[in-house]
């Protein structure tokens, strides 16, 4: 009998990560005008926010499953092993809790792109 409580079953497949990526929105790799400029400047002040959006999003997920892993624990008694009560939850419960680790991989991920957004931002602030 394998172990479902508080343990991640094999990973499923899923869409890969979706880290978001800064590039320069201009033709031959230099910033040539000032709409360029500014272009770059908006594209950098708003990927924080989407990439704080994505990561409020998997936070909220990953709540969930912490919420779900301790139901089961505190109803572990009443069913007759692990894999009986992993087969009694809901199948978008068991789905969310198989990707707990994905979940936690993405957000540091997308910590590390909010980092080197910061990073990329105080170099052009000199």
């Amino acid at each position: 009998s394998s172990t479902h409580v508080g343990a991640s079953p094999p990973p499923s497949s899923s869409p890969p990560l979706r880290v978001p990526f800064l590039g320069m929105s201009n033709t031959g790799g230099t910033v040539n005008s000032d709409n360029d400029c500014d272009d770059l400047k908006n594209e950098m002040i708003a990927l924080p926010l989407r990439i704080s959006q994505e990561l409020e999003e998997l936070q909220n997920q990953l709540h969930f499953i912490e919420a779900l892993e301790e139901r089961n624990n505190a109803q572990l008694d009443s069913f007759i092993d692990e894999e009986d009560q992993w087969n009694s939850m809901e199948q978008f419960e068991r789905d969310l809790i198989s990707s707990k680790d994905e979940i936690e991989e993405q957000m540091e991920a997308l910590v590390a792109g909010l980092v080197n957004n910061w990073m990329g931002q105080k170099s052009m602030d000199g």
